[in-house]
């Protein structure tokens, strides 16, 4: 089966958002379906207290983002591939309708 959120999205059209506190990631490709492979990957915009309000992009190790941080947004298909966790999943929006509740913390 094809990992259909390998195409690269840009920062303010993520496939998830994920929240740490005050870190922010912005979930814009993954490299492997399967999270529990090792070294598996995804690209990410992150912010944080050290961006100064701005947002940086790179790669990061899906397992740091996936156990560290809590899902707060994501497209329908992302449940499908890596569910909720422990949020129910009628509370889960969607990224646009995510960055735009919270646009003072997302579009620096």
């Amino acid at each position: 089966m094809s990992n259909p959120f390998a195409k690269t999205r840009p920062q303010h059209k993520p496939y998830a958002i994920y929240r740490a506190g005050d870190f922010i990631f912005h979930v814009c490709k993954t490299y492997s379906k399967d999270p529990k492979k090792a070294y598996a990957r995804f690209f990410v915009w992150a912010s944080s207290p050290f961006t100064h309000g701005s947002m940086e992009g790179g790669d990061t190790y899906a397992d740091e983002v996936l156990t560290t941080a809590r899902l707060v947004a994501c497209e329908p298909e992302w449940l499908e591939v890596y569910g909720a966790h422990s949020i129910p999943a009628a509370n889960i929006v969607t990224p646009e309708e995510y960055i735009a509740t919270n646009a003072t913390l997302e579009t620096n």
